[in-house]
């Protein structure tokens, strides 16, 4: 009976309590006052919850490279980011990617942006379904939109079920733009340099904002590191 008792003990600790504690050494404990840090069980850390990626600073959140992962967006905002997440692609020196990102926090959108500078990014550009190089371009989730016209974009994001007036917390910011194809790990600063270096951006001349027929063919520039893609606005 004292052994079928003290079974019964171990088996409801846990059950009833509402906190865990992992320690540094891996040691489980539970208990229903929460340590430092502590989630509820059931409910992940931050440090679970978080994908750590370097940023040259240090590190950064899950939230930051996920817009839609950002648990302080409004609700209605947060289902529709995840439901139909938008990303921006825009290019180096491209006055109309400007007036588009603007636009789209104007409107109070969380977005991520993805960087076309090398021949890689614009590859795995067009493998999204792009037909062609230009910018800025809008992604709404299984949706594209090529070239900034407001009107289609905001009809793009009606559709999708975002608020049409911003319902962004005052102090969210847009995550920092990142390269759409993902860089080789450098082995060190030399080595860096020398992948930097083989990335020179696309020269391009730049058209209207809103002139949707200018066209901007790139040089080739073998020297620079392989045939760069031809970009227009």
């Amino acid at each position: 009976m004292p052994a079928l008792a003290l079974a019964l003990a171990s088996i409801a600790g846990p059950a009833l309590a509402q906190y865990k504690c992992v320690g540094p050494d891996g040691r489980v404990t539970y208990g229903d006052r929460p340590p430092p840090h502590a989630a509820p069980l059931g409910q992940p850390t931050r440090a679970a919850d978080a994908s750590r990626t370097g940023d040259g600073d240090g590190v950064r959140s899950r939230t930051q490279a996920d817009p839609s992962a950002d648990a302080a967006l409004p609700y209605e905002l947060r289902q529709a980011a995840q439901r139909h997440p938008v990303t921006l692609y825009t290019t180096p020196d491209c006055p109309p990617c400007a007036l588009a990102r603007s636009h789209l926090l104007k409107r109070g959108i969380p977005f991520a942006t993805r960087e076309v500078r090398t021949q890689d990014d614009a590859t795995a550009f067009q493998e999204l379904g792009f037909a062609d190089l230009s910018f800025p371009a809008l992604s709404v989730g299984r949706e594209r939109f090529s070239g900034f016209e407001p009107g289609g974009w905001d009809r793009l994001l009606d559709s999708a079920a975002y608020p049409k007036n911003s319902r962004l917390p005052p102090r969210w910011q847009a995550p920092r733009a990142e390269p759409l194809a993902p860089r080789p790990a450098a082995a060190g600063p030399v080595a860096q340099q020398e992948a930097e270096a083989n990335e020179a951006p696309p020269q391009v001349s730049t058209g209207s904002a809103f002139d949707e027929t200018a066209e901007v063919d790139t040089r080739r520039n073998r020297a620079a590191g392989g045939e760069q893609p031809t970009v227009r606005f």
